[in-house]
């Protein structure tokens, strides 16, 4: 986990930012990393892994690595689901470039376990799976167990959100950020801030309005926040 998601930093930093960073420059920028980055290091969760697979896909995508970048979004959201927001805004800047390698490389990581298990058994796996998600309803837990996400804010200092309200919410909050994206490169932005706002507004996202936001999660938001700071 750690070796990917130092290798794919440091590959989103040369490749992505829009400033290159000297040897001071990314020292600080490794630095301020760890507050977000060190829980995350021995608890042997993915969430490591999956930064990594998003940082190097963005990183393919400005070196025009489709097919690479095609295939750590597909690998990414076979570890969680919600990178697939972040692949999809990548597919709104590079349409023809990306829709159909994203869709086959999804599809190739989705039966590859047919071919080296019993199919009926991976049948039976992704149907429990798909069961569980439709059953998995997280509102009605107590407040303390709630994901840390837009809807626990709603719950705490508003009102809670209907069952319908929040995938409504989570759409639009999706939908913008990437017409913001699109709007840069309309606007003729270099690739790279283009890539970068990318970064940020998916990496916010997935914390804000992903499906199981918790503590170790904000690791997400470490790259872009030690960028920017």
């Amino acid at each position: 986990n750690v070796a990917v998601y130092l290798t794919a930093l440091l590959w989103w930093a040369r490749a992505v930012l829009p400033a290159p960073l000297d040897d001071v420059g990314r020292s600080r920028f490794l630095l301020l990393l760890l507050p977000l980055s060190v829980p995350c290091m021995y608890n042997g969760q993915s969430n490591l892994l999956v930064v990594g697979l998003m940082l190097a896909a963005v990183a393919g995508a400005a070196e025009g690595r489709w097919n690479l970048s095609s295939l750590f979004v597909a690998l990414a959201c076979m570890l969680k689901l919600y990178p697939l927001a972040m692949g999809l805004m990548l597919c709104a800047l590079y349409p023809r470039q990306l829709i159909l390698r994203q869709a086959l490389a999804l599809l190739a990581c989705l039966a590859l376990p047919f071919l080296l298990q019993n199919p009926s058994y991976v049948g039976s796996q992704y149907y429990q799976w798909v069961h569980s998600l439709m059953a998995d309803d997280r509102q009605v837990r107590v407040v303390a167990l709630w994901p840390r996400d837009v809807r626990l804010l709603f719950r705490v200092w508003l009102a809670p959100l209907p069952p319908v309200g929040y995938p409504v919410l989570q759409f639009l909050a999706g939908a913008g950020s990437a017409a913001l994206c699109v709007a840069g490169q309309a606007r003729r932005w270099a690739p790279q801030r283009q890539l970068t706002l990318l970064t940020g507004l998916g990496c916010c996202w997935m914390t804000a309005f992903g499906p199981a936001t918790e503590s170790n999660t904000f690791v997400l938001l470490a790259p872009s926040l030690a960028a920017s700071l």
